[in-house]
């Protein structure tokens, strides 16, 4: 599937009588950008990289990735506002957030993250660190991943 100039590729694999389990690619510009594969006794691993693809998405404001990593009740809450949304409800705020930072003549959308802190807690991977675009924001998130898919996610500004 081609989102915006990257292709994204995912599928089950399995080698007869050894290993089965799932992969996901993503390419940019010719190269690389994200290789994701577990097998299917590897359910950490899956989490962590769910949360990187995740976090790929994040960084250019692809809601379309965003959202295909994200479970059907996903929520997200903007704590500065006590707003708890929907997927649906999501894309539409991510949609303005980006216009927003992008006004004015500010540079294309970019978020950057730092400081990752990650915790496993049962078959759930937590994930915490601070997330800036560069000349309009920043601030501190928190999501989960569970099962191979983003659960929910939290963040607020400073």
């Amino acid at each position: 599937r081609k989102v915006g100039n990257m292709i994204f590729e995912a599928g089950d694999w399995s080698v007869d009588d050894f290993d089965s389990g799932v992969y996901m690619h993503a390419a940019q510009a010719g190269r690389i950008i994200l290789d994701m594969t577990t097998n299917s006794y590897d359910a950490d691993a899956f989490n962590e990289d769910t949360l990187a693809a995740y976090r790929l998405g994040l960084t250019t404001g692809d809601s379309e990735t965003i959202i295909r990593m994200a479970t059907d009740s996903f929520n997200f809450t903007w704590v500065p506002e006590s707003m708890v949304m929907n997927r649906d409800e999501y894309v539409q705020f991510l949609g303005k957030f980006k216009e927003e930072a992008e006004k004015d003549g500010r540079p294309t959308f970019s978020m950057r993250f730092n400081n990752l802190i990650q915790k496993k807690v049962g078959n759930t991977t937590f994930e915490t660190g601070d997330w800036t675009i560069v000349g309009y924001d920043r601030g501190v998130y928190m999501h989960a991943a569970q099962g191979g898919k983003i659960i929910w996610d939290m963040a607020t500004n400073s």
